[in-house]
């Protein structure tokens, strides 16, 4: 499994534990120019994440070896084969690239939608013309996913994967996908940061899962672990998954993740981790969180 950088950060204010705000260019610099001495090749941003891919077409040096994945624009944006060309030939031109490795849906369920199967041919045809390498989707949900998948076979998908959110396993949809030959990506594995709040902090909308989250960070405790530690412990566990993407705010926590991701964790650590699932699309899915 590699890491892959998630760029939403570069383009907005993101993440429900982001102090930040949105990543000023130099340190999107830095944050490439560590990514790349350190063997990071996969950066996956979307045109609707803000100003991402403009960052990324001032910050990526001329010649590098990274391999860019981007999303079309959703169907209620008001899609169109034509549009989604278009936006995709925009996307190139934002960041400067003739090529790049991948190409989603944004949500797998718009192959469903009117019209769904003519943006699917649009992508076929830009595969075709050698403009990106590999087409697919990424994913909310396990159902959505495979029925896409069996429908069109998808080269590569992005799916919601964490040690509180195993729907992809528990449902065997990861195995699924990953023997029809699918190149398999996992996001939101911190939860947009979730797992790094302080419960006594956390938002009354999560009171409900409260104690469970709770445990967790007591658990990796007791084996002289971090948060981040417990779930990078979890995904690595995970050998279908290739690639684990993480939004990176700044040089310093890039850095963190990679001594974290790297660490060699106990069979006992890993094995004790599986009893944190929620499994709840109302606290797994932050499209669906209602934060007052």
């Amino acid at each position: 499994m590699k890491l892959g950088i998630g760029t939403a950060q570069f383009g907005f204010d993101y993440g429900i534990s982001n102090r930040q705000g949105k990543t000023p260019l130099p340190e999107v610099k830095s944050i490439l120019e560590i990514a790349a001495k350190s063997g990071i090749d996969f950066i996956d941003t979307a045109s609707a994440y803000g100003e991402s891919e403009e960052a990324l077409g001032s910050a990526l040096p001329k010649k590098h070896s990274f391999r860019i994945i981007t999303k079309t624009q959703p169907v209620s944006f008001g899609q169109s084969a034509e549009k989604l060309k278009s936006d995709f030939y925009r996307s190139l031109e934002k960041m400067k690239q003739g090529k790049i490795y991948g190409l989603l849906f944004h949500h797998a369920n718009e192959f469903f939608q009117p019209g769904g199967a003519s943006l699917w041919e649009a992508m076929e045809g830009l595969k075709g013309e050698g403009l990106v390498e590999k087409i697919g989707a990424s994913a909310y949900n396990p159902e959505e996913i495979l029925s896409a998948n069996e429908q069109l076979g998808f080269d590569i998908v992005q799916i919601p994967f964490s040690v509180f959110d195993c729907r992809m396993r528990d449902t065997g949809a990861i195995s699924d996908l990953a023997a029809s030959g699918v190149e398999i990506h996992a996001r939101s594995i911190f939860l947009q940061g979730l797992l790094f709040i302080e419960p006594a902090e956390l938002n009354a909308y999560f009171n409900p899962v409260r104690e469970k989250l709770t445990s967790f960070r007591e658990y990796c405790a007791s084996f002289g672990m971090s948060p981040m530690d417990g779930a990078f412990a979890f995904i690595k566990g995970i050998r279908e998954i290739e690639c684990a993407i993480i939004g990176i705010n700044d040089s310093a926590q890039l850095q963190n993740n990679q001594e974290s991701f790297g660490k060699d964790f106990s069979d006992e650590f890993v094995m004790g981790l599986g009893k944190f699932a929620i499994n709840d699309p109302a606290f797994v899915n932050p499209s669906m969180w209602r934060l007052e």
